[in-house]
């Protein structure tokens, strides 16, 4: 089936095809009756104007692009459904590029989104990621940019995260209501500043207090299995925090194959439903992914509206909910 384009409507009115392009958006210099004629003829095609070719004589290709780590976490879809709500509104689309934490596809995915010509770009950044120079590239091209998630240690670029050290520090507040004396932290890559912002808001509270404690590192649900195992065998630990929920499925894992739910305390940081579904007895800090893209993406749009927009970080303050014991 042939497309229908502004020149077959302008043949067929005998005008030329600016005319039909300002008839079709009711410029006042047409007059009524030849645009009452070349709707009819459009409608009669069933003609569909051409947005890409719009956008690109505009300079605004109407596209957001979207950089996240992975799928694989039921809080990265309430996270688009959040950045969705408010692109829909905006009649813009969205593209969204995953990086599988990968630093050089990280890069790749930047590099498209300018290829693209995307108005704006949201970011989660990459477990790899140590800092934001390749964000240059989005610069070169006036292409604004907000981080979301996990914050970057720069003032260059706004960024829409929840308030990891306050949330960390409730966690802690939280174990030393609960009388717990000897408390292991597990904690992901330490070059991510969600680590470090986490880990000072939980040490330092615990160290107010003078409690004893100590700092694990684990990559994976697995290795946190591991090392939780170990740690019960080798000491009286009574209570467990961990910075994520894959962290905290491989804690919980290794607690109750202890039969030590009811002795050990487990709290930390959930991006979804799995934790507290399948584990009641579990605290953890409820971080609403919908709430965080809605917030990323109205940044976006101001910083799109206004470039003057000043870089600035939005830490959001979220809920602790404690478990069922």
């Amino acid at each position: 089936m042939k497309v229908i384009t502004i020149k077959d409507i302008a043949q067929l009115a005998n005008v030329s095809p600016s005319t039909v392009s300002r008839a079709l958006k009711d410029h006042p210099d047409i007059s009524s009756d030849l645009k009452i004629k070349i709707k009819g003829i459009a409608d009669a095609l069933n003609f569909k104007p051409n947005s890409f070719a719009s956008n690109f004589r505009k300079q605004k290709s109407q596209l957001i692009g979207v950089i996240i780590p992975k799928f694989c976490n039921s809080f990265v879809p309430d996270v688009i459904f959040g950045i969705t709500s408010v692109v829909n509104e905006r009649n813009f689309q969205v593209i969204i590029l995953p990086t599988n934490d990968d630093i050089l596809k990280e890069n790749e995915a930047i590099q498209k989104c300018c290829d693209y010509r995307v108005d704006g770009i949201l970011m989660s950044l990459s477990v790899e990621t140590s800092n934001v120079e390749h964000l240059k590239t989005a610069d070169a091209y006036n292409i604004p940019v907000v981080i979301f998630d996990k914050a970057a240690n720069t003032s260059n670029y706004h960024q829409v995260v929840i308030n990891d050290r306050l949330m960390a520090e409730k966690c802690a507040q939280q174990l030393i209501n609960e009388n717990r004396k000897n408390i292991i932290g597990f904690f992901g890559h330490e070059n991510l500043a969600i680590t470090k912002n986490r880990k000072i808001g939980f040490s330092s509270i615990l160290s107010q207090n003078n409690l004893p404690y100590s700092i694990e590192y684990a990559s994976s649900s697995i290795e946190a299995y591991e090392k939780t195992i170990s740690l019960i065998d080798s000491n009286n630990i009574d209570a467990v925090f961990g910075i994520s929920d894959e962290l905290l499925i491989g804690i919980i894992a290794a607690v109750r194959e202890k039969h030590k739910l009811n002795e050990i305390s487990v709290i930390g940081f959930s991006d979804g439903s799995t934790i507290p579904l399948l584990f009641p007895e579990v605290s953890y800090v409820s971080h609403d992914g919908k709430k965080l893209g809605y917030e990323a993406a109205n940044t976006l749009f101001k910083l799109i509206d206004d470039n003057t927009f000043h870089p600035k970080t939005n830490a959001i303050n979220v809920e602790l909910k404690i478990g069922r014991k």
